[in-house]
């Protein structure tokens, strides 16, 4: 494939970079050399912040991967990709260990809006497209 746009270069050789640091277990490395991309390819955008979550979660920074997997869950779609759901199986876990690590009634002040825990830890972040909001709720 000839790709003459450098911005897209750049970007997919640092989504790449990210994914031989996972596979390499160098979470930490990769975690300091983050950089930022600049790429209008949404299958690029989404491999990025899933791998950024990655590596934030095995960092022991379970907001900031929540936060990255969010990233690939809003990203308007017309289309549910492999990505945005590991992304959201991802998340899912995250706030599971999340709501363990909290003290009760930390917990249940976070959640005293919704209806039960399941709906908590399921939830679709705000701003969700049509096409995964309905993927997931089987509408």
């Amino acid at each position: 494939i000839m790709v003459t746009d450098e911005s897209i270069v750049k970007s997919l050789v640092h989504v790449e970079f990210l994914q031989c640091a996972i596979l390499a277990s160098q979470y930490r490395f990769a975690r300091r050399n983050f950089q930022t991309i600049s790429t209008k390819d949404s299958e690029i955008y989404l491999r990025f912040h899933y791998l950024r979550g990655i590596i934030h979660f095995a960092c022991d920074e379970t907001h900031q991967a929540i936060s990255e997997w969010r990233h690939c869950i809003t990203t308007p779609s017309q289309s549910v990709s492999k990505i945005i759901i590991s992304a959201w199986k991802k998340m899912a876990i995250a706030n599971c260990l999340l709501c363990e690590m909290d003290d009760e009634e930390e917990f249940f002040n976070k959640t005293k809006d919704t209806k039960n825990l399941k709906e908590y830890l399921l939830a679709l972040p705000n701003g969700t497209s049509t096409a995964v909001s309905r993927f997931f709720t089987g509408g």
